[in-house]
């Protein structure tokens, strides 16, 4: 039983392996076919095969690389449409979320799961759940429980402001590191504060004021915008994921 997994698993992984290989040298050969100075259709052909390729390749760059060299002048009607489903997807996976909407264009109303993905990706939830629907009837009642927690981005001028007052700030964006950054920065102005009290200026300024700066200035106030961006970042990548799962 084991050398049967064993076996399996070996030819997994070799058959991913010839498949990428295939892919990569088909993504080549339409190269070859663009140096050769092809006309502009058959171009055109070779470019989005080519793209095609790469992004199941998941080299998302150099797909939308392809896809700039089209022809647009040349390109059938189910061409263009095309191209744009090939395009909403790699800005998709590289995290280009609005280009992705504004790519799939007119498409992002037929029920496919890029087009619930695309929705759900800048925030048109109410949209991006009609089509989930629309396009897993069988699936409505976990759809709508999904969407009754799709995370809605926090402020980063109500975190900034909430952050004049640690912890609150940390809090308001779940940030874990509150603790420490909080006691010093309390710690900070405390000393500060007795010191000038005191009459120690010198012990004041460079004790407590370094103090301060350093933990509620330069890892509290200063990294507000980095902290909340990372955050809501993260959130929509793990509530993207669970919909994907669940398409």
């Amino acid at each position: 039983m084991r050398l049967l997994r064993l076996s399996c698993t070996i030819s997994i992984f070799l058959c991913a392996a010839f498949s990428a290989r295939a892919q990569a040298l088909e993504a080549v050969e339409c190269e070859r076919v663009l140096f050769e100075g092809a006309s502009p259709a058959v171009a055109n052909a070779a470019l989005l095969s080519r793209a095609e390729f790469l992004i199941e390749l998941a080299r998302y760059d150099e797909a939308l690389d392809a896809l700039d060299r089209l022809r647009l002048y040349a390109l059938t009607e189910e061409e263009h449409v095309r191209s744009g489903r090939m395009r909403a997807l790699a800005q998709y996976r590289m995290g280009d979320y609005a280009s992705a909407a504004a790519s799939l264009g007119p498409d992002v109303a037929e029920p496919s799961i890029l087009a619930v993905l695309t929705l759900a990706s800048v925030g048109r939830f109410d949209e991006a759940l009609a089509v989930a629907i629309a396009l897993r009837p069988d699936r409505e009642e976990d759809l709508r429980i999904l969407f009754r927690d799709a995370p809605n981005p926090r402020s980063e001028g109500l975190a900034t402001m909430l952050s004049m007052l640690p912890p609150l700030g940390h809090l308001y964006i779940g940030d874990s590191a509150w603790p420490g950054v909080t006691v010093l920065s309390y710690a900070g102005a405390a000393l500060t504060v007795w010191q000038f009290l005191e009459g120690n200026w010198v012990n004041a300024i460079l004790g407590g004021g370094m103090l301060l700066n350093a933990s509620y200035m330069e890892h509290n106030i200063a990294t507000v915008p980095e902290r909340t961006a990372a955050f809501n970042s993260e959130r929509l990548s793990r509530f993207l994921s669970r919909l994907e799962a669940m398409l």
